[in-house]
């Protein structure tokens, strides 16, 4: 295989990576309760293992599993962050801080009263 060849894979691998880590950063991004999750991407017909225990690190859960790809998600005080491993590939993605008490207004969006008012 040449190198170009090769190169071409590995940048594909990466936006696939990249795409993939994006889509369950907004699926994520909709919950609010805490979590914890690991999804694995086994290499024999594709299965998904989903664990909800962060007891290995990613790395070696995957080798463990001799899994291709893997993501874990974690969700703390409307944050997210996910990391994902596609073979040799890295991706970190982290949401930016929302507002959890959705009925309150943010302080862009807050009244400025005139001095003596307030």
């Amino acid at each position: 295989m040449s190198l170009w060849v090769e190169r071409a894979a590995m940048r594909a691998r990466a936006e696939r990576l990249r795409r993939r880590t994006e889509e369950l950063l907004e699926s994520a991004q909709a919950g609010l309760e805490p979590c914890d999750l690991t999804l694995v991407l086994e290499r024999e017909g594709g299965a998904v293992f989903i664990t909800g225990r962060p007891d290995w690190s990613l790395d070696r859960l995957l080798q463990e599993r001799g899994a291709e790809a893997g993501w874990r998600i974690r969700r703390r005080g409307g944050q997210v962050c996910i990391e994902g491993r596609w073979g040799a590939d890295c991706c970190r993605l982290r949401s930016p801080a929302v507002c959890v008490n959705r009925g309150l207004p943010r302080a862009g969006n807050a009244p400025i009263l005139p001095a003596g008012l307030g």
